[in-house]
């Protein structure tokens, strides 16, 4: 290439550690001696260069196989890849990009480097936001099926997600919501036909003459999954009177005062482990919430507490594996599930051998660590769980099935 001795001079003086590996087919265009656009043919590879307008090279960060580079009057510079991939960079940093073909994302767009929102084909948006950012804020400006995407961090607020907005964590264990123990409100309110995944949720206030939550549901199509929701001092998850679908799974509820508070009738809790909360789920005024293959142990009060008053108890208990809870009301009593008490229904008084450690990335990957029939009697210490579309456990010598 003519220019590329005098291409290597002007990038080492500059201090930016650029190289360049072109091969025959390449094209490198130059407006006097300046670097102006590059093009490369099929399996060319450019490594790490970002120029500004004038065509000088302003960053060394890309890594690009195959595909064209070029400049645009707007001091934008366009890289489309060998997919058809459309990539925009302003001043060295990615400003956005546009997918043209086999993607669900249409374009993301950029500020300051970050990636802020996801563009998807259905018309939907992904809003990220990072630590020290506000929740509610980008919330606000959401607009129904939109998600929004918290990136690792801890977020000291108290949010409110209005009707068809999601919320997602990047990492269960790093990204979390902290709501500093304020009494008489909630970390986080859904206001119904959201979705609430891959967080931790923390610092629910006591109850002061009004309930705290770490999330309250106010209306249904919610659902909550794959959670770490722990050292609430009130409810962890609280129905507020809603009989539409509400579908709790894959959680981990770690050291509440009270994890499911008030399922109704269309509430699911399913796959979820409780652990040293004083009473994992609240059941009362008759209703009949579904509450099967769920982990409870080490309860101070209670298990499952069902009080129906003059009506019959109506609450759908199965397959659930109970281990060292208090039972307080006693196992026989009224107050405790007919099928926990007389171990009917696949509902199971056993050790669950949790082994895997409850603060572990492993264990906090998998949400939590799930009964299927017999898993009690698995070694669970590589967090094996059922999966949405398969499940596989380890075997090893002693396991008895």
């Amino acid at each position: 290439v003519e220019h590329q001795n005098e291409l290597n001079e002007f990038i080492d003086n500059q201090g930016l550690g650029f190289s360049l590996t072109t091969q025959s087919g390449d094209t490198l265009n130059y407006i006097g001696n300046v670097l102006s656009s590059i093009q490369t043919k099929n399996n060319g590879t450019l490594t790490g260069i970002a120029v500004n307008k004038d065509g000088i090279i302003t960053d060394a960060t890309l890594s690009l196989l195959g595909g064209s580079f070029k400049l645009e009057d707007s001091n934008i510079v366009e890289y489309t890849t060998s997919d058809g991939t459309k990539v925009y960079y302003k001043n060295g940093k990615v400003h956005h990009t546009v997918q043209t073909t086999g993607s669900f994302v249409l374009r993301e767009e950029f500020q300051s480097g970050k990636l802020k929102k996801t563009f998807l084909k259905s018309g939907a948006i992904i809003h990220h936001v990072y630590e020290d950012e506000s929740i509610q804020k980008v919330i606000d400006s959401s607009n129904s099926g939109d998600t929004v995407y918290l990136h690792n961090g801890t977020y000291h607020e108290h949010i409110v997600l209005k009707e068809g907005v999601s919320l997602k964590g990047q990492s269960q264990l790093e990204t979390i919501i902290s709501g500093d123990f304020l009494s008489k409100s909630n970390v986080i309110e859904a206001k119904g036909q959201n979705s609430i995944e891959n967080l931790t949720i923390t610092g629910g206030g006591p109850y002061s003459g009004i309930p705290a939550s770490a999330i309250k549901v106010t209306g249904s199509d919610v659902l909550i999954r794959n959670n770490r929701i722990q050292n609430n001092q009130d409810y962890a998850v609280y129905v507020f009177g809603v009989t539409g679908k509400v579908l709790i799974e894959k959680n981990l509820f770690l050291n509440n005062y009270l994890g499911v508070q008030l399922p109704q009738d269309g509430t699911i809790i399913q796959y979820n482990t409780f652990v040293n909360n004083s009473t994992a789920i609240n059941i009362l005024m008759g209703k009949a919430p579904e509450i099967h293959h769920n982990i409870i142990t080490q309860s101070t009060f209670q298990s499952i507490y069902e009080y129906a008053g003059s009506s019959s108890p109506k609450a759908k208990v199965y397959d659930n594996i109970l281990y060292q809870n208090a039972e307080k009301g006693g196992r026989t009593s009224v107050n405790l599930p007919s099928a926990v008490a007389a171990r009917t229904g696949g509902n199971q008084i056993t050790d669950p051998l949790l082994n895997a450690d409850l603060a572990s990335e492993a264990f906090s990957s998998y949400g939590a660590i799930l009964p299927q029939s017999l898993s009690h009697l698995l070694d669970l210490r590589s967090g094996v769980m059922p999966g949405e579309l398969t499940t596989t456990y380890s075997y090893q010598d002693g396991d008895t099935t």
